[in-house]
């Protein structure tokens, strides 16, 4: 399912995509610079680039919050990061790679989804999903986590 569809498109939202150049940054909290495009009845309203060179990752979720940010395209994400957004209210689509405006494009068609690829092949743009097909499962319970490591300590696993 992708992101962008003509319900989300029907009315103005800020979109933010993570860039290194032209590029999706391939890592999000670190790039130089974000792009947050305006997009209203599915057309792009207006594009401001966004300095984040000096801002730490709290910061930047923080600023990307509090300037109304619907959703935003990166390259990789930690599952810190990605829950921090999401509870902001901020959709994420992680791990596109390629060119931001290419990724642009396929969101305003709601083409683009997790592991989209947007980089140029030949003479073409290609789309679609990447090398890996399962979502990650970044907003399993922390209890689950905490739990199998407790059931391997109690059942002798680890010991030496």
């Amino acid at each position: 399912m992708a992101l962008a569809c003509p319900l989300l498109l029907s009315y103005m939202m800020k979109l933010a995509i993570s860039l290194f150049g032209q590029l999706v940054s391939p890592r999000f909290g670190y790039s130089p610079e974000m792009v947050l495009v305006t997009i209203e009845g599915g057309k792009v309203v207006s594009q401001e680039r966004l300095h984040t060179g000096g801002l730490n990752i709290p910061h930047l979720i923080n600023h990307l919050a509090a300037s109304k940010v619907d959703a935003l395209i990166c390259g990789g994400i930690d599952g810190f990061c990605y829950r921090q957004l999401v509870n902001r209210g901020i959709s994420v689509v992680p791990d596109v790679v390629g060119d931001a405006q290419t990724a642009l494009q396929f969101f305003l068609r709601g083409r683009l989804r997790p592991r989209s690829d947007c980089r140029r092949k030949g003479k073409r743009f290609c789309g679609g999903r990447g090398l890996w097909f399962d979502e990650p499962n970044w907003g399993a319970p922390l209890e689950k986590f905490i739990g199998e490591r407790e059931d391997d300590h109690d059942s002798g696993k680890g010991k030496l």
